[in-house]
């Protein structure tokens, strides 16, 4: 983390700024557990537990369970940070990102495999593009591509 630090000439001092930090610094797992989805936040030791879903079918009502389990944590986050500000206390320093496996690589998904992914149309697929629930990134020819 960088810090921002200033110089005050007429008294000859120096004060470093540490950025205040909010829960999207933070980097949230989201991995499944036996048949549960654990979506935590180790710098902070947070953790949300949510039920998988059943048979391995992800629906949009899912999706927005695990929407609002990730709200709630970050949520936790805010309070665990207001907490240690409060305590005099700094919170500890957020995680960097790590590479994947592959080297960086992103990689994609079409928009049909999305779809099989959720249990719906490749067309609800575009229909949440375009309601702005999903992004994607466009190919030179105008495909939707979805990060995997």
């Amino acid at each position: 983390m960088e810090f921002g630090c200033y110089f005050d000439v007429t008294f000859v001092t120096i004060r470093c700024v540490k950025p205040r930090l909010s829960s999207l610094h933070y980097p949230v797992v989201i991995k499944q557990h036996l048949d549960f989805i654990v979506l935590s936040v180790p710098d902070l030791g947070i953790s949300v537990v949510e039920n998988a879903p059943t048979q391995g079918k992800l629906n949009p009502e899912y999706v927005l369970k695990i929407a609002t389990a990730l709200a709630n944590v970050w949520l936790k986050v805010q309070k665990r940070l207001l907490e240690h500000q409060s305590a005099g206390k700094s919170a500890p320093s957020p995680s960097k990102q790590k590479m994947s496996v592959d080297g960086g690589r992103i990689q994609y998904m079409t928009a049909s495999e999305v779809a099989e992914r959720l249990g719906v149309s490749r067309m609800t697929v575009h229909r949440l593009v375009e309601k702005g629930l999903l992004t994607c990134t466009r190919t030179r020819g105008r495909h939707s591509r979805f990060p995997n």
